[in-house]
């Protein structure tokens, strides 16, 4: 799991260097979804995150803040696994 795709690019050289296959002996996935991600050999398997609402939400509490909001407030936004063959999807989704 790599914190960027730009990271993750750099784990592809590195694990082709060390003989691996992506994709079958290692899973790489990694969060945004730059463009090259997806014509990586094999793709690239990410997390998108809300990039525009994770933005527009942190100026909102910003907002609140400045207004005089003195209470915590917690925000979940959601995210979006896109699979592609650097990682096997699984079979079935675990409940919740």
């Amino acid at each position: 799991m790599a914190a960027t795709d730009s990271l993750a690019i750099g784990a592809y050289v590195a694990l082709k260097d060390a003989g691996k296959r992506i994709g079958e002996d290692v899973a790489v996935v990694a969060f945004n979804d730059i463009p090259a991600a997806r014509h990586l050999m094999p793709p690239l398997t990410i997390v998108k995150l809300p990039a525009e609402l994770i933005g527009k939400t942190a100026v909102e509490l910003l907002r609140e803040r400045a207004e005089g909001r003195v209470t915590t407030k917690r925000v979940i936004l959601g995210s979006e696994i896109v699979w592609r063959e650097s990682c096997r999807k699984p079979d079935k989704q675990p409940d919740r």
